[in-house]
């Protein structure tokens, strides 16, 4: 049911951008528990009253991303994040150790105060980066727009809140955030992911030439093959441990080989990625795949502070 809503929901994206009378008409084919489905991927883990439990949630744009993640591939398959989730959960987050289910797991803010301590050990959320700053420290963020496991609106909120720590300026002066369209969890995905992150933070650092632009480009696709241990297809061989390899499951060896193989398929891509808030604009002329394409726009401002039941002041 999910692959077919997603493909609905693809073809609904793509009349609201080419012909936005479309889109309406494009929804009939899903039904309101489908509708309903995908609201709650795009709404993200919320308590029984509504309270947000999670900076953010995935963004619209990122659907492609969502198979293998939240969607199986085939109908008989696995979804990563399951795996990913009660792993983290039942094996890191709390102290004894529990055993949840995806439908046992309570999505509540007490759930939530639970995790305070492991919180404090694993994430870099602290907004107070003085010592750093002191010491000459400069800090390029950045995350892809369709990241489907850290939604983009984390690294939001967490530039926003340095900002009001630090102040606006003292912050700009040492932190530059680049938002890429269409890139996945740290790099791939449809959209250019591969920009010279290094050299511009070098610039900067020997130079004083702070990073306000870099180029990006849609990279080759890594040859994947199977891990040490496993089959041609990822599978487990026999022996070893239970996956038959160390590293992820077979199941999402396979979905990352998948996926690899449809990126191969895509044609390069270049474009420019702006220090937030600016954007990249169309000129209205020209190829979309051609960074000379596009000039700089910086839109109507919004607030980044995520309201959710873990803020920090």
């Amino acid at each position: 049911m999910m692959k077919h809503v997603l493909n609905v929901l693809l073809g609904v994206l793509v009349a609201t951008f080419a012909q936005p009378a479309l889109a309406q008409a494009s929804l009939a084919p899903m039904t309101a528990a489908q509708v309903a489905t995908v609201r709650a991927i795009y709404g993200g883990a919320r308590s029984a009253t509504g309270k947000r439990l999670e900076v953010g949630p995935v963004q619209p744009g990122s659907e492609s991303e969502w198979v293998g993640v939240f969607v199986p591939r085939a109908t008989t398959g696995k979804i990563g994040s399951e795996g990913m989730a009660l792993d983290t959960i039942n094996n890191l987050l709390y102290t004894p150790n529990r055993t949840y289910t995806i439908a046992s797991f309570p999505f509540t803010e007490a759930m939530l105060a639970g995790e305070e301590d492991a919180r404090v050990l694993y994430n870099a959320d602290n907004p107070d980066l003085g010592a750093f700053a002191s010491h000459g420290g400069k800090l390029i963020l950045y995350h892809g727009w369709s990241d489907p496991h850290i939604s983009p609106l984390n690294t939001i909120d967490y530039y926003e809140r340095i900002g009001v720590r630090m102040g606006a300026g003292t912050r700009d002066g040492f932190v530059r955030m680049f938002l890429l369209p269409a890139m996945g969890h740290c790099g791939g995905g449809e959209g250019p992911s591969a920009f010279p992150l290094l050299a511009g933070l070098m610039a900067w650092v020997e130079n004083g030439h702070a990073p306000d632009m870099l180029v990006a480009h849609r990279k080759p696709p890594m040859p994947m093959g199977p891990p040490p241990g496993a089959g041609p297809d990822g599978a487990p061989k026999d022996g070893g441990n239970k996956d038959g390899h160390d590293g992820p499951p077979p199941e999402m060896i396979r979905e990352m080989m998948a996926r690899e193989a449809e990126l191969a398929q895509l044609g390069p891509r270049a474009r420019p990625i702006y220090a937030y808030p600016q954007i990249a604009q169309y000129n209205g002329a020209g190829s979309v795949n051609n960074a000379a394409s596009f000039h700089a726009v910086t839109p109507a401002a919004v607030n980044g502070i995520s309201d959710w039941a873990g803020a920090r002041p």
